[in-house]
């Protein structure tokens, strides 16, 4: 009501709400332009030129700043600003000399592909948010493949139709160690050298002679790798991020170990992993929108690892991620949540 949009009504799109990112899809600056992503999005007629107006809006953003100019087919190094002073000149925040595990142009395709799961996925709690168009409640965001193909309204339905258009499509669990993107490197001459670094906390158990046992914190998130005709070695992931929102996301990285490697554990079938996923992100997302929650509910709510292991268990019946951090007093209100949400689709016999 605050800012105009009546009771439980989201003032505009996109609402500063984690329902509302979702519908938005890329949380990104600068984001897609509106007209780069139409409802319904024809993914053999729209993609390319979609994908073209990013770059172009790149290239300009680095005119404007008077930077290197921007190259889509090359994988970005790392720019570190100083943070060291008078006693540590050579200390900069970020991985000198450490490039991306994917080009630019890939990582505009990781969001793409991410805003079309993001708005797929809203499909549930159509009644919570408007839509691009002001619209509300919203309208279903629809995608497909070819001009007279299946519409499909579901984040799992476009998975399915790319494995059916030759596109390989993996999923499993990842879990990293986390710096929550902080990094620090020293220059020397005209060498980098970055420092890893980590959160280290207690787990609260001790060895036989009754030393504490820590732990460096780790970020998890469930990934989909992508790679045929159309999408090339394109890697997504699905958690609940800092920000606050539930959501489909770019999984590019700086290419240093301690920020690429990591521990992955397969999920059985990608098309069940994305779409349970989306399902989860509905319901934490609509939870945290319903409640007002601080940060999205993020840490109320649980973070990036309770959100991977909640997929994974559904999945597999167990998880191995750790630690998790959801507060249950908080927690019960999303399982309340998915229980409307199960009816629902029981109600439409999905």
């Amino acid at each position: 009501a605050e800012n105009g949009g009546g009771e439980g009504v989201p003032a505009a799109y996109p609402a500063p709400t984690p329902t509302g990112k979702m519908r938005l899809g890329d949380l990104y600056e600068p984001t897609f332009p509106k007209e780069a992503i139409p409802n319904p999005f024809v993914v053999s007629e729209h993609w390319k030129p979609a994908i073209e107006a990013m770059v172009e809006l790149a290239r300009k953003g680095a005119e404007e700043k008077g930077g290197p100019e921007y190259e889509p087919d090359v994988r970005a190094e790392g720019a570190p600003s100083s943070a060291g002073d008078g006693m540590l000149p050579d200390l900069h925040l970020g991985l000198g000399g450490a490039r991306g595990t994917h080009t630019n142009r890939q990582v505009l395709e990781n969001r793409l592909l991410s805003a079309l799961l993001n708005k797929l996925s809203t499909v549930d709690m159509l009644d919570e948010i408007r839509d691009e168009d002001g619209n509300f409640p919203a309208r279903e965001f629809v995608v497909k493949m070819d001009k007279d193909g299946e519409a499909m309204n579901r984040p799992c339905q476009l998975v399915e139709a790319l494995i059916a258009s030759g596109h390989d499509v993996k999923a499993c669990t990842a879990i990293r160690t986390t710096t929550f993107g902080l990094a620090l490197s020293v220059k020397d001459d005209e060498e980098w050298t970055g420092i890893p670094l980590a959160v280290v906390l207690r787990t609260g158990l001790q060895t036989e002679k009754g030393e504490n046992i820590p732990f460096c914190l780790t970020h998890s998130s469930v990934e989909f790798y992508f790679d045929g005709p159309l999408l090339k070695g394109l890697l997504i992931q699905f958690f609940h991020d800092a920000t606050g929102t539930a959501i489909f996301c770019s999984g590019h990285y700086p290419d240093a170990p301690w920020s690429v490697d990591a521990k992955t554990h397969p999920l059985p079938d990608p098309v069940s992993a994305v779409r349970t996923a989306g399902l989860l992100g509905c319901v934490i997302n609509s939870t945290a929108s319903a409640r007002s929650l601080f940060l999205g509910g993020y840490g109320t709510l649980g973070v990036c690892n309770d959100s991977a292991a909640t997929v994974e268990l559904a999945l597999t019946g167990k998880t191995h991620v750790y630690p998790l951090m959801a507060m249950g007093g908080y927690y019960r209100h999303a399982v309340k949540r998915a229980g409307v949400l199960a009816k629902g689709l029981g109600e439409k016999k999905e």
